[in-house]
């Protein structure tokens, strides 16, 4: 909250703003601070149009020397408050009018004054710059790169709900419900890919934007090259067999694209499960460049190795000349076992003790 002056209206000026709101022939009462209060020093009558009584402010008005402008709208009812403080003026000055204007309007009361204008100079108080200032109050606040991109995307998730919602619900050979459907040829191309058993292979995806259908992406890539240019479903398979499902936007996408590959991310993996496929990982990137066989293994872990280990024997330990079982007793040259303590092998040594 802004410091108050304290000044207040003196008697004078609250009965000549009383007489002007009870004759609606007043369009204009020049305020200024004179001493320790706030005294009407002009008041003049309408000559004309609300518009060619904007020279009335004009006329009012002194070059270098604040003042309040109380001028009346069309309706009766109605002012404008004007705060002309230029910008030459002394700064003792600037601050008493910047901190007495609250305390003057409440005391005229809040309501009266549909708007306020800040001006400095006398071209702030013609009609054109009045009508400026109200199509400034009519429009949206400027706003940041950032926010405009995010105003685009919930635009365009407000499309995508409204075509959610007008979409029927269909359950198809190879569809999961709500997932988008998907070609026969996507779907014979992941069944065949399936068969390669102890083989690395590639299928990436994409959605027609028109039908809203996923396609195989043309062409099909031979390695782990993504598309640079659009976003992207591919699905990774490992030698072991691991599955890995890939969902690729470039910060270059289309923002309808990125909304529509967004939202059918999830269904896409849930469909390739219906038609047989295990899916190991899933990973999400915008940067197509990269995912390479390196990045591949490294997301995938202990997933990269091998499934099964060959066995190990145990309770033998290996010798020179052959094995032998392992005892709780130990051999000398001599041939002649040692005895052990029962239900101890070894002792731990002792720790050492200080030099002295």
């Amino acid at each position: 909250m802004s410091t108050q002056s304290g000044i207040a209206p003196s008697p004078e000026l609250q009965s000549t703003w009383a007489a002007a709101l009870a004759n609606p022939a007043v369009r204009l009462i020049k305020i200024q601070l004179e001493g320790e209060s706030l005294v009407a020093t002009k008041e003049l009558e309408s000559a004309g149009s609300f518009e060619e009584d904007f020279a009335l402010l004009d006329q009012a008005a002194e070059e270098g020397v604040a003042s309040y402008l109380l001028f009346r709208m069309e309706e009766p009812e109605d002012w404008i408050f004007y705060s002309f403080v230029p910008d030459h003026e002394k700064v003792r000055q600037k601050m008493l009018y910047a901190s007495s204007r609250a305390t003057l309007t409440r005391a005229f009361g809040d309501a009266r004054f549909k708007t306020s204008i800040f001006a400095t100079d006398k071209s702030d108080l013609t009609y054109s710059s009045y009508q400026s200032h109200l199509v400034h109050l009519s429009s949206d606040a400027p706003l940041t790169a950032r926010e405009q991109e995010m105003a685009q995307i919930k635009a365009a998730e407000a499309a995508t709900s409204n075509q959610a919602e007008e979409r029927t619900d269909i359950l198809a050979a190879g569809t999961v419900h709500g997932a988008l459907e998907w070609t026969e040829q996507a779907q014979e191309r992941l069944l065949e890919l399936q068969k390669k058993e102890g083989e690395s292979w590639t299928l990436t995806l994409e959605i027609d934007t028109k039908t809203e259908v996923v396609i195989l992406a043309d062409p099909q890539p031979l390695d782990l090259s993504l598309p640079t240019s659009s976003p992207s479903y591919t699905f990774y398979s490992h030698t072991n067999g691991a599955v890995v499902f890939i969902y690729c936007c470039p910060s270059s996408s289309p923002i309808r694209h990125r909304m529509l590959y967004s939202s059918s991310c999830l269904g896409v993996p849930r469909t390739a499960t219906a038609l047989g496929l295990t899916v190991s990982k899933k990973i999400e990137t915008s940067d197509p460049s990269e995912v390479d066989l390196a990045f591949i293994l490294a997301e995938l872990g202990p997933l990269a190795e091998a499934q099964s280990a060959p066995g190990e024997e145990g309770g033998k330990e290996e010798v020179e000349g052959g094995s032998a079982p392992a005892s709780g007793t130990s051999t000398p040259s001599g041939g002649a076992p040692l005895p052990v303590a029962e239900g101890k092998v070894f002792s731990k040594p002792a720790r050492p003790g200080r030099r002295r």
